[in-house]
């Protein structure tokens, strides 16, 4: 039996509301199942930075992680949105050095980093900034190393017809139960494919990396491997003082987030 759900968030100032919103959201089983649901699961938004284990998902499933010897912390990175410390751009500069590339190479752009003593330094240093420091850089990374692996050209992988993306777009619609074709896209603002799915199908998405197991086919071990390598070092999926991104995932800044419980999925928007 499904739960309706109805949610809300108000923000109160003295005795005002100053301001309601209304939450839609949808708990769901690996099967596809909804345990819980506001009136609209299926409601549409983009999966942003929760995509990120789904992205890595090529780069593990076809053998190419161990083929160049990452760690799992090098996978936690990849599938991180972290604070651009220095131990996340040492990471990332580490997995760069280990294809040949550099951080010439990342199309992620720059922007500040989140990590308030990288920050200073680049205030202090500004020729210091580097696109290593954007909490996508290890995303990105992991997409350069996936291209290298299967031949394909590094240059200009960030777009929506190179053959990084559309894997990545072709894995997003397995793992959310859904036609290829259906997945919509627009552009991220590190520059990728940024992928349009209802909340209740990121649930899905995020129930089967929960529940998969390490005995399981390619695909399992693979989903298996992403999520103890998130849950194993938090530090390199998001920051001191963050949120563990092992354990749950923001999608958009302005309002939608998925989690991941024991053996279910949830979306909320």
């Amino acid at each position: 039996m499904t739960t309706r759900l109805a949610i809300d968030v108000q923000m109160v100032r003295g005795d005002a509301v100053e301001s309601r919103h209304q939450i839609e959201a949808a708990v769901v089983r690996a099967d596809g199942s909804a345990e819980a649901v506001t009136a609209d699961p299926d409601q549409t938004t983009t999966f942003r930075s929760a995509a990120k284990p789904f992205q890595l998902l090529p780069l593990v499933e076809r053998g190419h992680a161990d083929r160049w010897g990452f760690a799992d912390e090098d996978l936690a990175v990849m599938a991180a949105s972290h604070t651009g410390s220095s131990a996340h751009v040492e990471r990332v500069s580490g997995i760069l050095a280990r294809i040949g590339l550099g951080e010439r190479d990342l199309a992620c752009g720059i922007h500040d980093p989140l990590d308030p003593v990288s920050l200073d330094h680049v205030r202090r240093h500004p020729e210091a900034a580097s696109p290593l420091y954007n909490n996508c850089s290890g995303k990105h990374a992991g997409m350069l190393a996936l291209a290298l692996a299967e031949g394909w050209p590094t240059h200009g992988y960030q777009h929506a017809d190179h053959p990084v993306q559309q894997l990545m777009r072709r894995t997003i619609a397995e793992v959310c139960g859904m036609e290829t074709e259906a997945v919509g896209i627009a552009v991220d603002g590190c520059s990728v494919s940024v992928f349009i799915v209802p909340l209740s199908r990121m649930a899905r998405a995020w129930a089967r990396l929960s529940v998969a197991q390490p005995a399981g086919d390619a695909r399992e071990r693979a989903l298996h491997r992403i999520r103890s390598a998130m849950s194993s070092h938090p530090r390199a999926t998001s920051g001191a003082g963050q949120p563990g991104a092992g354990w749950w995932r923001r999608v958009v800044r302005k309002g939608c987030s998925v989690w991941r419980c024991r053996s279910r999925g949830s979306a909320s928007r």
